[in-house]
């Protein structure tokens, strides 16, 4: 064959195959859509906390665009179906969610790892999660150019890792 996918959604499948609950196997396209929008409520949340105006009183206003995010029609029909592509939506937007954390405030060690763990998985899934990966370079280096070469290997050296093996393994 000329294009074979990376081996992620083959393994994440095989639990549901061996235990012979192949009509559970939906549920990883339902972790996409949960990825998802716990991305946008991460940064619902994040710029509610930075942006609050003085009379400030509703903390929960950042679950509206949860919600629109939610009702979106086309991912509830993605999430019925066992396709690799909204895990793969999920891992990607999770991983710039992160990667735009981790330029914003405490712990951005933490978020930027955690960012290049989801880009990895994204990239595991499918080689067209390669495309977010110049924007993960670039949220990580536009906040603090001096320490850019460390954010750029926290984000970028997990998804390099997994993926390089994988193009090694089957060039």
């Amino acid at each position: 064959p000329v294009f074979h996918h990376p081996p992620g959604f083959s393994v994440l499948l095989a639990p549901f195959v061996l235990t012979k609950s192949d009509q559970l196997a939906v549920t990883l396209s339902w972790l996409g859509h949960a990825l998802s929008l716990a991305s946008v409520a991460l940064v619902g949340y994040e710029l509610l906390l930075r942006n609050k105006p003085p009379d400030f009183r509703n903390r929960f206003v950042f679950l509206l665009p949860l919600a629109a995010a939610a009702a979106d029609p086309l991912m509830n029909f993605i999430a019925r179906k066992i396709w690799m592509d909204n895990l793969l939506a999920g891992t990607a937007s999770l991983a710039l969610c992160l990667t735009w954390l981790g330029g914003r405030g405490d712990r951005r060690r933490f978020w930027l790892v955690t960012a290049g763990v989801m880009a990895a998985v994204a990239c595991s899934l499918k080689v067209t999660a390669s495309v977010v990966l110049p924007f993960l370079a670039w949220l990580a280096i536009t906040k603090d150019r001096g320490r850019s070469i460390a954010r750029l290997t926290f984000v970028l050296l997990p998804g390099a890792l997994l993926l390089g093996a994988w193009l090694l393994y089957f060039r």
